[in-house]
Order: structure tokens, then sequence, then C-alpha cells
């Protein structure tokens, strides 16, 4: 049976946002040039990400009681990377920056000071780092007119392949955020795909860079009995640099719908892998063991 109710918190509250946020926001900056309204999928993405984080959770207080509720922290640190992208995308120097001074803080907020960790605290704060800022590094320039509407797709895919490893790592609030993720990227794909004149979406990477990995790595962090291995949760977690760069070499040998298909194809095969690792690591077999 369906839970309705977290459905509309998790699902539909983010729907609305999106869809409040780009029709009425268009409309208002329509007359004032693209330029004008170029952070509005930025602000709808990260808006409806923490409408729906307070409609499921609550409001979340500074310092949090729980470590993974520094997601909420997170979702505005990256909604601010995403509205930052277009600015920075023209200054690789300062990007480059700004990308590692997030990296850090999104590292320092992702990984858990618990005691069970001490060993390798150091370690998983350098590969958490990285990790965003390959993502940043990698989705800062999905905002070329030929991209289109495209990386929104894609990066929708790999939020929902985020969600299903969350959950199937019995850590249900990490999945219900990444659902919420996916949910606003695919209905601003859907609200652009509609629009009689297609344009493209900027900076809409960010968001997805830095969640993914922070709800990935925290579902394995909370579920550190053993039963997982890091590697599909990682995999999970670098699904938006696969994103930037199949996009990106790609560049205009493939058009139309076999470009839809191919890219499509690339973002879902690791996210499946990720799901498969899980799925049987929690059936008590090892797929690591040699």
């Amino acid at each position: 049976m369906i839970m309705l109710d977290p459905l509309l918190r998790g699902v539909f509250a983010p729907a609305v946002v999106v869809i409040v946020m780009m029709v009425v926001g268009h409309r208002i900056w329509r007359n004032r040039g693209d330029r004008k309204a170029e952070f509005l999928p930025a602000i709808a993405i990260g808006l409806g990400v923490s409408v729906s984080y307070v409609a499921l959770f609550g409001w979340t207080k500074v310092p949090p009681a729980e470590h993974w509720q520094w997601t909420f922290v997170l979702i505005g640190i990256a909604t601010l990377a995403s509205i930052l992208t277009p600015h920075l995308s023209r200054r690789p120097a300062a990007g480059a920056i700004v990308w590692i001074i997030i990296a850090a803080l999104s590292s320092w907020l992702i990984v858990p000071s618990w005691e069970a960790f001490e060993a390798t605290r150091l370690q998983w704060h350098g590969a958490v780092a990285m990790l965003v800022f390959a993502n940043l590094a990698a989705t800062s320039r999905l905002n070329q007119k030929n991209d289109g509407l495209l990386p929104l797709l894609l990066l929708c895919i790999a939020a929902g392949f985020g969600s299903v490893v969350a959950g199937l790592a019995h850590t249900a609030k990490l999945a219900q955020l990444c659902g919420a993720l996916a949910t606003t990227l695919g209905v601003l794909w859907i609200v652009g795909s509609l629009k009689r004149k297609r344009g493209h979406v900027i900076g809409i990477g960010a968001i997805p860079s830095v969640m993914l990995p922070a709800c990935a790595l925290l579902a394995y962090f909370y579920e550190s009995s053993g039963e997982f291995h890091p590697t599909a949760f990682v995999i999970c977690g670098a699904l938006p640099f696969v994103v930037g760069a199949a996009v990106r070499v790609s560049g205009k040998r493939l058009a139309g719908w076999k470009r839809v298909v191919i890219l499509s194809l690339i973002t879902a095969i690791p996210g499946a892998i990720a799901v498969i690792l899980v799925v049987l690591a929690s059936q008590g077999d090892d797929p690591y063991a040699y």
C-alpha cells in the first residue's frame, strides 16, 4: 500500500514549488531578457528540495541533533553554488577556488566524527572532497546551448538511482531526500520540454553534484556495520561526474533521440551496477570476495 503522506510531502510538494517558480518567475522576467532569469532553475531546484525536506522532517536547527541533518545546510550551500555557476564558468580560476572551498566544506559536513571512523576519517575527508570537486568541475559547464534540457533528464536519472541505493541501505530519510531531488529535476525537465520555445538551463548541476554524494555516502556511514562495501555508494555519488563527462565528450557527435538514449544508458549503467552491488550485499553474499 502506498503511503500518501510521504508521497505528498516528498514528491508533490517539490513538484508544485518548481512549477510555480518556473511559470510565475518567467512571467515576471519575460520582458527583462533571458539573462535576468537564468538563476531561476537553480533557485527552483534548491527551494523544491528544501520545501520537501521541511515537509518531511521539519525545520532543522544548526547545529542539528543528528549528523544526517547537515544535508539541510548542504542544500543551501549547493543552491548558492548553482546560482554562482553561470558566472564562475566564465572565470575558470575563480570557479576552481570556489569549487575547492565548497568541496572542503561539504566533506567536513558529510564525514561523521564518530569513533568508528577515527582511523579512516582523514582519508574519507580527502575522498569526499575530491568527489564533490570532480562533480562540480564536470557539471559546471552544463550550460551550453547545444546541451538543451538533456542534462536535467540525466541528473534526474542519477538522483533516482541515488534514492534506490539509499533505500536499499535502510536509510529511508536519505532515500526520500534523493527522491525529492529527482522530482525537482524531472519536473523542471518536463516544464522546460512543454515550453513552446525550448531553451537551455544554466547552473543546474551544482545541487546534485553536492547532494548525491552527500546522501549516498551518508547512507553508507549510517550502515557501517560491515554489511555494505563503500564502492556502490561512491559510484552513486560520482554519477553527476559521469553525466558531465558524457555530455561534454559526446559534444555534437550525437544528436536527437540517439543522443538521449545513449547518454541515458551511460548514466544508468553505473547506477544499476551500484544497485546490484547493494542488493547482493544485503542478501548476505559478498560480491567483493576474491
